[in-house]
């Protein structure tokens, strides 16, 4: 899919002639979004079955913008095209790859009081994120030619199988365990770095070891009844997690409380302990889904969270029931990039570009659902914070993490018109990530342009941003996402209980160009105008995904 987006300059007056010099912009965008999934089930007998499962997905998409400049003749016959006029080209890309696949096997055995369900299953999850960007300044001589290229890539294989076992052992008491076992292989960072600048060329690429990491786990969680009234769930979890020779020891226990107010309404209250041994780490000026995914090295403790909550739960008229909870979660062993590192340094191995550090969230989440009738639906709200605190980052002080979003609203409603016939509308608000962003620059000594924090010469295309001044992490909002998602089920039945689906939908219907990064710009037309003050700062947000119609089918039998 190609969109073009054509700016004009303004007519430029010459003391000897006059050309009207037009700079183009052109926005190439390519998006690519593929889902397979496949299922297949076997009934040995009235206890014993299994299935088998599959599922691919994999996501492209590409966005690009390219600008250059062409001297055209004016409408005066007298008048011609200067051969020495300067030409250029500068053009941008970014592609990102990511997706994975997987297959799962598995078979459920019934017994008189419960099951047990056994499974074994591969997943393979990769992403690649490509920068490119090939510049002219001058087409009539090559050595202005240059070009910046960059590359990432990020893997995780895993292998894994468990044994789940679930029982009514009596009529207060539910048992939930199982036991499993998993084995990780890692790909944390791969890097390739290619420049060429004035007739040189280097390249810097870096490809990290896959780390090998096993994982085993048993759980058992105990839900009681105490009448209609007291409900309790305890649960424990205990994990052993081991990487190049070293051993993490974990438990997680739970526990949650519910106790009958009234008929019609409820109070809960819980505490959960979660460990994590995988973390996705990006750059705070961008959120993308090939950010890399870093596991716990012996440099690192595993993530660790403690979250609370309570809430009340209660039914309403017209067969509505709402739900209100605030919570509260602690995060310790947290990893961030280190001041003035990225991704991109290649020269440097991935886990010492990290940094552990705490965190602390906390919020309300308020929803309202019909789940009856021809007409259904949920609305929810949630309002947040979201707090980072490192020793050596944002000198120490307390910083808002990048999905520090205040408000968040999500609105799902269907409509059945009749069995055959339904219709879907969803619409998510959400107030904008954060990112770091410079806001002022440092003058460079000697510049071209002396009081000005970046410059451009005649004789030198390249941009120089001087030194960025941040005035803190994550100190700039990005502007709120909201998209509207609307679709139409066409339900089609067959003989022996087969079942046809249409789906006809549209993604981001009223095309909301939703920021996902604000990139600042060093302008000057001093190559048009020849007036040194013609600098200046341009910030713009960059956005991709607009409007995206589809249309799917579904099979079941």
């Amino acid at each position: 899919m190609l969109a073009a987006i054509f700016r004009k300059s303004t007519l430029l007056v010459h003391y000897n002639l006059q050309i009207l010099l037009i700079i183009r912009i052109i926005m190439d965008v390519y998006r690519n979004f593929t889902d397979f999934n496949a299922r297949i089930d076997h009934k040995f007998n009235d206890r014993a079955s299994a299935f088998v499962m599959g599922y691919l997905g994999h996501d492209d998409f590409k966005i690009g913008m390219r600008e250059f400049e062409t001297p055209y003749r004016t409408s005066s016959p007298s008048e011609t095209e200067n051969p020495d006029e300067l030409k250029f080209f500068d053009e941008n890309t970014n592609k990102l790859s990511w997706g994975n696949w997987g297959i799962l096997g598995a078979f459920n055995y019934r017994l008189n009081n419960g099951f047990i369900n056994t499974s074994i299953y591969y997943s393979d999850y990769s992403s690649t994120y490509r920068q490119n960007r090939e510049y002219q300044s001058d087409l009539s001589d090559i050595d202005t030619y240059g070009f910046n290229r960059s590359q990432t890539k990020n893997n995780i294989r895993d292998i894994g199988v468990k044994a789940d076992y679930m029982a009514n052992l009596s009529r207060c008491y539910t048992l939930n365990a199982g036991v499993g076992f998993i084995h990780h292989n890692y790909l944390p960072e791969g890097l390739i770095n290619e420049w060429r600048h004035r007739n040189k060329s280097e390249s810097n690429n870096y490809t990290s070891p896959r780390v090998k990491a096993g994982e085993a786990y048993i759980y058992a969680d105990n839900n009681f009844n105490f009448g209609e009234r007291v409900a309790l769930d305890v649960g424990l979890r205990g994990t052993i997690f081991r990487v190049e020779g070293h051993s993490f020891l974990s438990l997680e226990p739970r526990v949650t409380a519910r106790v009958m107010l009234t008929p019609n309404y409820s109070l809960k209250a819980g505490y959960a302990r979660m460990t994590q041994h995988v973390q996705q780490i990006s750059n705070n000026y961008i959120s993308l889904p090939t950010d890399l995914w870093q596991p716990v090295t012996p440099a690192f403790k595993p993530l660790v969270s403690d979250q609370y909550s309570i809430g009340t739960y209660g039914s309403l008229p017209l067969s509505m029931y709402f739900s209100a909870e605030v919570w509260y979660k602690h995060m310790k062993n947290l990893l961030e990039y280190k001041e003035g590192f990225s991704v991109l340094k290649a020269d440097i191995p991935w886990d010492e570009k990290l940094t552990s550090g705490s965190g602390d969230a906390y919020g309300l989440d308020i929803s309202i659902t019909k789940d009856s009738g021809p007409f259904t639906g949920t609305i929810g709200y949630g309002l947040m914070w979201n707090w980072r605190k490192f020793a050596t980052l944002n000198q120490g002080e307390r910083f808002p993490a990048k999905f520090d979003n205040r408000h968040k609203f999500n609105i799902n409603l269907s409509y059945r018109l009749n069995r055959k016939i339904e219709f879907n509308a969803g619409w998510v608000y959400m107030t904008g990530n954060r990112i770091t962003l410079s806001m002022y620059n440092y003058d460079i000594s000697e510049s071209f342009f002396p009081d000005a924090p970046g410059a451009i010469s005649p004789s030198d295309f390249e941009t120089s941003g001087g030194i960025g001044y941040y005035p803190g992490r994550n100190n700039v909002r990005l502007p709120a996402y909201h998209r509207l998602d609307l679709g139409m089920n066409i339900n089609r039945f067959y003989k022996n209980g087969r079942k046809g689906i249409w789906n006809v939908s549209i993604y981001n219907a009223y095309c909301r160009m939703n920021a996902i990064t604000i990139r600042k710009d060093h302008v000057n037309d001093y190559l048009f105008t020849h007036d040194k003050k013609n600098w200046h700062r341009a910030f713009r947000t960059l956005s991709f995904i607009p409007i995206i119609p589809s249309v799917s089918y579904t099979y079941i039998f």
